[in-house]
């Protein structure tokens, strides 16, 4: 039995894709978001460790080695390797001959190959004596887990559903295309009889009344198949981009429902590009399952008529398209590699250009414009080589698709007139034989051309199925919360850390209570852990051990829209979108209340810069707008917190960017609309804090001191240390 071998839908997929690769061997399939899952992929891709602890949670037992090429046909295949020091392949055949060995390997990111020991050598072990590899052995628990149910085509249905949905949501249209095509097709089936009356019993019985009445004929038939042709293609034109919007947004839907853990492990280039992907799809569905179904017709009908007229021509016809067929298909492999590669490089090529162009002063006044610029085109030259190949390929395909095509015309016509020479057939019918092939060629290049769009279809498919089969952030918690915490927002034994076997602990073991309708201050140096604290309690993140509770409620059971619509949350990174002021601050709503835009404006001290512009709160701002100043940006992020007036508000380093005298205002006001809500502070200036209920120092993840102002400055330890150079209480 062939060894599987699957793709790596990202550059970063190679670990989970080899586990997935030797699991199927052993007759288990797993998906490899499943599999992603287990071993921990982050952006940085996966180490060794995260393959193992992967394999184990399948049932496998483990063994790294480090040895010299020599001992390798020792170790039980299939093995993962090492390789080239950046990636992972799985050995799973070795064959000793006399003169050499060869090395059988299923690389994720290139498919199936065969090297000589110089090459493995080479890139196995490199410029070292010896190489890394997993060994990796059944036990009974691998044969009694089971892969989570995979219905391969769920997904594709769900496309389809979504298509028919669309469809359906406007029939009359769509049914008026389908009839008119169909009108259109049935047109042509006419042509052919027309013809062959026109040159046998009219041009060549001489007779003008025949000819002239054949040609009203075909110009009346030819006359309605046009302007079926037409008023069809505005239709299809107009219901596919109906389709192709539905789709982009229900991409987009998706994505809004993922854990936002799920951002942290993918780059943005590949989340944009998978809309690519999708417009693969929709395209696919809307004209090449239509030309499929149409092509199919006309070429069971055409394929008819050529039998009936001569059944040798319809044999040879037959013959030469399987071939021209079967040329096509020989290439799909070939392509669907380099669909794979592509989607990679181009992921790394668009993150690296949308870095250079929107971090363009950063690297202005670093002097670095030439380094990344020789980066961008070393990704842009192996893209290029990729898209080359992928040209040269088609190009190949079409070349030898139009040879067969352009044989078999020739045969079919020069059988067709020795058969004429001989008063076996009549002129009209070569003629409308010749006419018969040129429509018949059409769907066969139709096929063809259905073949490669069914291929990329599939390809963009794997990846956008691999988002669609990720969890929603909801899938199995409560969408009730029966009333806000009215006593308390608790955290028990908390300890957490981020994916990926190299990332220790960044919390451990953290026990706080946050009143309700008190303010609670967070302080500690640079990663000490306060930023994550706040994300575990906005529930982007689950405790990798411990729980928060409200009240009594587990915070990790709750759906995170019912607890965010209670907050209100200005975050270090926080963004502003290309829009008007009033549009930024109240965000969420599709048309803004003024009046608490206004409010929540002055509460944070921007209404007075904002009323001067000319456009007031409709100016423009953003990447499509003004530029705005590191205080204006974190201004705007407060106005947005309190625009909603919320119970709870969670605030990291709000103020960081703010001079002494604007930060002293806003605090003021910010304190008087924090009566009777429940506040977490993150901050390192004293002025925004001291005045808190409760404060609690972090230092490397732990809790090492908490309590009010006064009573920490008296210990003189931790929080004494951190203030007392802006209090400036000496030792």
């Amino acid at each position: 039995m062939a060894f599987p071998h699957y793709y790596q839908l990202e550059a970063r997929d190679c670990g989970p894709t080899c586990l997935r690769m030797i699991a199927a061997s052993y007759g288990k399939k797993y998906t490899l978001a499943e599999l992603k899952e287990f071993c921990g992929v982050t952006r940085l891709g996966v180490s060794l460790q995260d393959i193992i602890d992967g394999a184990g949670r399948l049932g496998f037992e483990t063994l790294p080695l480090q040895f010299p090429i020599e001992k390798i046909v020792e170790i039980p295949l299939p093995a993962i390797l090492f390789w080239r020091q950046e990636h992972y392949v799985v050995l799973y055949k070795i064959k000793q001959t006399r003169k050499n060995t060869f090395y059988y390997i299923s690389d994720p990111s290139f498919g199936k190959i065969c090297l000589s020991q110089e090459v493995f050598a080479k890139q196995w072990t490199g410029k070292e004596s010896t190489g890394v590899a997993l060994l990796l052995e059944t036990t009974d628990a691998f044969y009694k887990k089971e892969p989570v149910p995979y219905r391969k085509w769920e997904s594709l249905s769900k496309f389809g559903q979504l298509f028919r949905n669309i469809v359906q949501g406007d029939k009359k249209r769509s049914l008026l295309a389908l009839i008119l095509i169909c009108i259109a097709m049935v047109c042509t089936w006419f042509f052919p009889g027309i013809f062959r009356k026109m040159i046998d019993e009219g041009v060549q019985g001489r007779n003008m009344h025949i000819v002239f009445s054949l040609l009203i004929a075909q110009v009346v038939v030819f006359s309605s198949k046009v302007i079926a042709d037409s008023i069809s293609t505005i239709l299809l034109m107009q219901i596919n981009f109906r389709v192709s919007v539905q789709f982009l947004v229900n991409y987009l839907q998706k994505l809004i429902r993922l854990p936002l853990k799920i951002f942290d492990t993918k780059i943005n280039a590949d989340l944009m590009l998978r809309m690519d992907d999708s417009d693969r799809i929709q395209s696919f569905l809307t004209h090449h399952s239509l030309e499929l179904t149409l092509s199919f017709v006309n070429l069971v009908i055409f394929s008819v008529m050529l039998y009936l007229y001569n059944a040798s021509s319809f044999y040879m016809f037959l013959g030469i398209s399987s071939m021209s067929i079967l040329w096509t298909i020989l290439f799909l492999d070939r392509r669907k590699m380099l669909d794979y590669s592509r989607f990679s490089v181009a992921a790394e090529t668009r993150n690296n250009i949308y870095e250079l162009i929107t971090e363009m002063p950063e690297i202005k006044i670093n002097n670095a414009h030439t380094n990344k610029i020789n980066q961008w085109e070393k990704l842009q030259r192996k893209l290029n080589t990729i898209n080359l190949r992928s040209l040269y390929l088609n190009y190949y395909q079409l070349v030898g698709a139009n040879f067969f095509n352009k044989i078999k015309d020739i045969l079919i016509t020069a059988f067709c007139a020795w058969l004429v020479i001989h008063n076996h057939m009549t002129l009209g019918v070569m003629m409308t034989i010749s006419f018969i092939l040129g429509q018949l060629n059409s769907p066969i290049d139709n096929l063809i051309n259905t073949i490669r769009g069914l291929q990329d279809a599939r390809l963009s498919f794997d990846r956008l199925e691999e988002i669609q089969r990720l969890k929603d952030e909801h899938v199995g918690k409560s969408k009730i919360l029966p009333s806000p915490p009215a006593k308390a927002i608790t955290i028990q034994n908390l300890s957490f850390k981020y994916e990926g076997s190299f990332n220790p602990l960044v919390l451990h073991d953290i026990n706080i209570t946050i009143p309700v309708g008190k303010i609670t201050a967070i302080v500690g140096a640079s990663g000490s852990g306060k930023t994550t604290l706040l994300k575990l309690l906005l529930a982007i993140y689950d405790p990798t051990v411990g729980d928060i509770y409200l009240d009594n409620h587990q915070l990790r059971t709750l759906e995170p829209d019912v607890w965010r619509i209670m907050c209100g949350v200005v975050l270090q990174n926080g963004y502003i979108y290309s829009g008007t002021y009033a549009e930024n601050i109240a965000l969420a709503d599709e048309k803004p209340d003024m009046e608490k835009v206004m409010k929540a404006a002055a509460l944070a001290c921007i209404d007075e810069f904002i009323e001067k512009l000319p456009l007031g709160y409709h100016t423009q701002i953003g990447k499509t707008g003004i530029d705005i100043s590191g205080g204006q940006k974190q201004r705007i992020l407060i106005a947005r917190a309190i625009y909603r007036n919320p119970g709870f508000i969670f605030l990291d380093e709000a103020t960081s960017n703010l001079d002494a005298n604007n930060e002293r205002k806003i605090m003021n006001n910010l304190h008087q609309f924090f009566a009777g809500k429940t506040v977490v502070i993150i901050a390192h200036r004293l002025s925004t804090v001291k005045n808190a209920d409760q404060i609690i120092v972090l230092e490397q993840g732990r809790i090492v001191e908490s309590g009010d102002h006064d009573s920490l400055v008296q210990l003189k330890d931790k929080y004494f240390h951190l203030v007392k150079n802006q209090l400036e209480l000496g030792a």
